[in-house]
């Protein structure tokens, strides 16, 4: 039933609405006196770590991603000891905090080192643009247009699109490097193919005429640089889409549990209890899928504060909803009570 409502997100997401639910249920617990500057450490870290994610939006790679993995994983096992504060023993929860200590500075460390990579990548990519435009610029130079439009009318006209088109190309690849990363390999594709291209067809040209016989060898050069550089970059380019992508990751569950262990945690869940609010969380899922037990929570604490005790509060939502019946109507049914309240 869970697969149903599972959904896939970016790390980082993830990792955000993990800390929400984490600090949630730190206000709702109720501290001892021997945790409580360890509880404010903690507090203290989530709100570090919230930063970092929420300043570090652009970096992504491996070591990101496997770091990030890591602190979902530490968050759901501390919001399980949040919640089971009472049966878990003081030293394994300050334990715990310092494991998720530590791996909050090897997140940090592992953003430091990609930002590293990426700043090295930008830096060489624009050397290269560059210098490719400088290139295209000086191959247009150098041609005597009129001459290779005399010699080959459409070859010649081919070169000089070409030459514009490369020009505008590492311009906007330029661009593209620092507004929209996810997008330069296809930019930087484009410049591999069109500045040796453009060089290429005036070499072609100018080789018709033994004119320009003595300029041949030059733009030999000019074109094996280009092409080298072209190269290049679209390799580099591909590092900078790799580091600054997260892959997306099935959420929910961890999401969803930690949910389930605050709720037992803040209205004390037992016995037909815990039964009645899984068949309610279940239903809400269905209806509300990802807000689900958002919506439930608010209800059961609207009614809670009008004077009924959670008993009464989730039996009060079970009969609005015919929970207990199993027909397909009664469903419908209680899924449009839901929707109208």
């Amino acid at each position: 039933m869970v697969e149903k409502h599972l959904r896939k997100t970016d790390a980082l997401d993830t990792l955000l609405s993990l800390i929400n639910h984490v600090e949630y249920s730190l206000k709702k617990l109720e501290i001892k006196e021997e945790v409580r500057s360890n509880i404010e450490e903690l507090n203290n870290l989530l709100n570090e770590l919230r930063k970092e994610v929420l300043e570090t939006n652009r970096v992504g790679g491996f070591r990101v991603y496997k770091s990030i993995l890591t602190l979902i994983a530490k968050l759901t096992d501390l919001a399980n000891s949040i919640a089971s504060l009472d049966e878990v023993s003081i030293e394994k929860f300050i334990e715990k905090i310092n494991s998720f200590k530590e791996e909050v500075t090897n997140f940090k460390n592992a953003l430091k080192r990609t930002k590293t990579t990426l700043k090295i990548y930008r830096k060489f990519s624009t050397f290269s643009y560059i210098i490719l435009a400088a290139l295209t610029l000086l191959n247009i130079a150098i041609v005597d247009v009129e001459e290779l439009l005399r010699v080959n009318g459409v070859l010649a006209t081919i070169f000089i699109l070409v030459s514009i088109v490369s020009f505008t190309a590492v311009i906007l690849a330029l661009n593209i490097l620092q507004t929209k990363p996810k997008f330069i390999p296809a930019a930087s594709f484009t410049v591999m193919v069109l500045a040796p291209y453009s060089i290429m067809l005036s070499y072609t040209i100018t080789s018709l005429s033994n004119k320009y016989a003595y300029m041949l060898m030059f733009l030999q050069i000019l074109g094996a640089l280009a092409l080298i550089l072209g190269i290049s970059s679209f390799l580099v380019s591909i590092g900078i889409l790799v580091n600054t992508t997260l892959p997306k990751i099935q959420a929910e569950i961890s999401i969803r549990e930690v949910e389930k262990v605050k709720m037992e945690k803040v209205f004390k869940l037992e016995g037909k209890d815990k039964e009645l609010y899984e068949k309610l969380i279940e239903k809400y899922n269905e209806i509300f899928s990802t807000y689900g037990a958002e919506m439930l929570r608010y209800e059961i604490d609207s009614l809670i504060l009008s004077g009924l005790s959670l008993s009464e509060a989730l039996r009060r939502i079970a009969d609005r909803l015919n929970i207990h019946e199993e027909t397909k109507t009664t469903e419908a049914s209680g899924e449009s009570d839901v929707n109208s309240g």
